[in-house]
């Protein structure tokens, strides 16, 4: 999703005046444009809290997923330019609403320019969300976090019977078929965990 035409399924759920929203690059200061077109022109999603003096903390969240492969990640861009103090993280919520912290921003990345960022997702076999929490401690100075061009990569599980460029390729019980190199990873590669079994 790069956000020019919608905020693709993402929501803002927060409580109070630190909120994000969908805002043209034009309008965010001293951002040189969004990463997908480069342009003041192009959208992205930021989170900003009204006059810039109350802390609190913000919620962005994802459309339901309804599972992941093993390989899945996600990858987009993170453009932070003066707030050193407000903290981004990135939540994976499952249905169960068990939630596991996945990523957080070392705060390396402050400065005008675009960072692009990649995290492991991994196998889910039950529907989840993507959520960034967002903090802000309460300057006189807005946060300016911003983010673009979000991707789900490799996520689709296996595809059955798709065997053919694999050299010498592992045939799960399901009928899913995988790299013997991801044998015995401690990860369901296969579907069904039979890649895991018979390890030593």
């Amino acid at each position: 999703c790069d956000f020019e035409k919608s905020p693709c399924g993402w929501e803002d759920d927060s409580i109070g005046y630190y909120v994000w929203a969908r805002r043209n690059a034009s309008s965010i200061l001293l951002m040189p444009g969004d990463m997908t077109t480069n342009t003041s022109r192009g959208f992205v999603m930021t989170v900003a809290g009204g006059s810039g003096s109350f802390a609190g903390s913000s919620r962005l969240v994802s459309e339901r997923i309804a599972s992941a492969a093993a390989s899945c990640r996600v990858k987009f861009g993170l453009y932070r330019n003066r707030d050193k103090d407000g903290t981004l993280a990135l939540y994976l919520e499952e249905d169960s609403k068990l939630t596991t912290k996945i990523w957080t921003d070392p705060r390396t990345t402050i400065g005008r320019t675009w960072t692009s960022i990649t995290v492991s997702i991994g196998r889910r076999r039950s529907g989840f969300r993507l959520v960034f929490i967002s903090t802000h401690v309460g300057s006189t100075i807005s946060s300016d976090i911003s983010i673009d061009n979000f991707q789900f990569q490799e996520c689709n599980d296996q595809v059955i019977g798709h065997c053919e460029g694999f050299i010498d390729p592992f045939n799960c019980s399901n009928g899913n078929c995988i790299h013997k190199d991801n044998l015995c990873d401690f990860s369901d590669d296969c579907g069904d965990s039979t890649d895991e079994y018979n390890c030593e």
